[in-house]
C-alpha cells in the first residue's frame, strides 16, 4: 500500500518536473509570432465605360496622362460609409507618353479596402503595388489634383524594358503611343478640366494620416469610371 502511494506520488513529481521544463525552455525561445490575418473577403465589380476599352485610339482620347511609372509606395485609401473605396499611391514618371507630368504624381484608382474589410476589386483589375512598372492610362482628377486611372485597363504591368529608349520599350508602350497618335477626341475634350501646370500637382495626399499597412492586393476589381 505504502509503495503504491509513493510510486504514484513519485509520478506527480515527474510530470510536474517536465511541465516547468517545457515552459521554460518556450521561455527562453522568446515571443512567438502573431497569427497572419485571414485574408479579405473579395468583392468583384464591374463598371460601365464611358468609351470602348476595346479601341486603343479611343482610351487614347479619353485619356488626359499616359505614362511609364514606377510606383513607390501605398499612400492612402478613402472609404466612404457607402460606395467604393479609392485607393492613392505616389508613383515615379518614368516615361511619359501624353500630358506633361512632374518627376512624382499620386495616381489614384478605383477599389480597394473598404470600411467593412472587404477587399473590393474593379473590372478584375488588382491594386497596383510597390516596386513594380506599369503603363498607365489616366484622367485628372481636378477636386484632389490625383490621377485616376481607367478602370480594366488604366494599369498594365510592364515586367521588360520600360526605358526612354523606343527600341527597348514593351510593345504594350509602342502600341499606345501608335494610338496616341491617332487617338479619337473624347466627347469632353473642349469642357473636362485641363491638365495644369506639372509644378501643381501633388506628389503625396496632405491632410491624411497614411495608414502603416498596405491594403492585400488579392483577385482583381472594377469600378465607374470619372
Amino acid at each position: 500500500m505504502h509503495a503504491t502511494i509513493k510510486s504514484a506520488a513519485a509520478r506527480v513529481v515527474h510530470l510536474a518536473v517536465a511541465a516547468l521544463a517545457t515552459a521554460v525552455v518556450a521561455g527562453c525561445a522568446g515571443p512567438q509570432p502573431s497569427p497572419e490575418p485571414p485574408a479579405p473577403n473579395v468583392v468583384q465589380v464591374t463598371s460601365d465605360t464611358a468609351f470602348d476599352p476595346g479601341d486603343p485610339k479611343a482610351v487614347a482620347g479619353w485619356a488626359d496622362a499616359i505614362f511609364v511609372g514606377t510606383v513607390e509606395k501605398y499612400l492612402h485609401t478613402e472609404a466612404p460609409a457607402s460606395g467604393t473605396p479609392e485607393t492613392q499611391f505616389q508613383v515615379s514618371v518614368v516615361t511619359e507618353l501624353k500630358g506633361d507630368l512632374p518627376a512624382k504624381v499620386v495616381v489614384n484608382q478605383i477599389g480597394g479596402i473598404a470600411r467593412n474589410h472587404d477587399l473590393i476589386v474593379v473590372d478584375g483589375m488588382p491594386l497596383i503595388s510597390a516596386g513594380k512598372s506599369y503603363l498607365f492610362i489616366a484622367r485628372y482628377y481636378a477636386e484632389k489634383k490625383w490621377l485616376t486611372i481607367a478602370n480594366g485597363l488604366g494599369a498594365t504591368e510592364l515586367t521588360g524594358p520600360n526605358r526612354a529608349n523606343r527600341e527597348a520599350e514593351p510593345d504594350a508602350v509602342k502600341r499606345m503611343r501608335d494610338a496616341i497618335a491617332h487617338q479619337k477626341p473624347f466627347a469632353d475634350e473642349n469642357t473636362r478640366p485641363k491638365l495644369p501646370d506639372p509644378a501643381s500637382l501633388p506628389s503625396d495626399v496632405t491632410g491624411t494620416p497614411t495608414p502603416q499597412k498596405t491594403p492585400t492586393t488579392s483577385p482583381p476589381s472594377t469600378t465607374p469610371t470619372r
